[in-house]
C-alpha cells in the first residue's frame, strides 16, 4: 500500500489507496482523516478511485495551517528554453 507523498514545505498529497483486505480498508480510513475536510469531497472514497495524473491534495495557508483537501490533476514534467506562449500557457491548464 502506497502511503501520502510529500510535497514542498509540508504541503501533501496522496496516491491511490487499493482496497483488498479489511486492514487496507482501515488504512484507507485512517487517511482520510488525516486530510481536512472538504464537505463537497468523499475523502475517503476518492483515495480509492483517483485517475491517472490525478492526486488528492491539502496545501498550507500564508500561516502554516493545512487547508482542505481537494482533487488536483498533475502534469508531468517537461521543459524547453523559450518561454510559453500565452495560448500554450492556457492549453496545459485543465478542469
Amino acid at each position: 500500500m502506497a502511503g501520502p507523498i510529500l510535497i514542498a514545505k509540508g504541503n501533501r498529497g496522496q496516491h491511490a489507496l487499493r482496497v483488498f483486505t479489511p486492514l487496507d480498508q482501515k488504512a484507507v480510513q485512517a487517511a482520510a482523516r488525516t486530510f481536512r475536510i472538504n464537505p463537497a469531497l468523499d475523502a475517503e472514497a476518492a483515495l480509492t478511485e483517483p485517475g491517472v495524473d490525478e492526486a488528492l491534495v491539502s496545501l498550507l495557508d500564508e500561516k502554516g495551517r493545512p487547508g482542505v483537501v481537494d482533487r488536483a490533476f498533475v502534469l508531468p514534467p517537461s521543459g524547453r528554453l523559450p518561454p510559453l506562449t500565452p495560448g500554450e500557457r492556457s492549453g496545459s491548464r485543465r478542469r
